[in-house]
């Protein structure tokens, strides 16, 4: 899946891969499930996975977008030292 590998490549870039790696590799899990061999039991159990691993990759999103806002506009945003000093 080229767009999971876009989206780990951006979360490495950004400094976010330490604090998100256990998210990644829970997404990574999750779609690497070969679908063909899931039984009717295992369809409720697969289906949460699949949930918790599209509210992950929302999560990255959002962590992906912060550092940015955050990276963006600490250029031009006063020091916290300014504010105290």
């Amino acid at each position: 899946m080229e767009w999971f590998g876009d989206l780990e490549s951006e979360v490495q870039q950004l400094g976010l891969t330490e604090k998100k790696q256990h998210d990644l590799s829970r997404i990574r899990k999750t779609l690497s499930t070969n679908l063909d061999d899931v039984n009717i039991n295992e369809v409720g159990p697969l289906y949460l996975e699949f949930m918790t691993a599209i509210s992950l990759i929302y999560s990255l999103n959002n962590a992906i977008l912060a550092k940015k806002c955050e990276d963006l506009f600490s250029e031009y945003l006063p020091q916290e030292k300014a504010l105290t000093g």
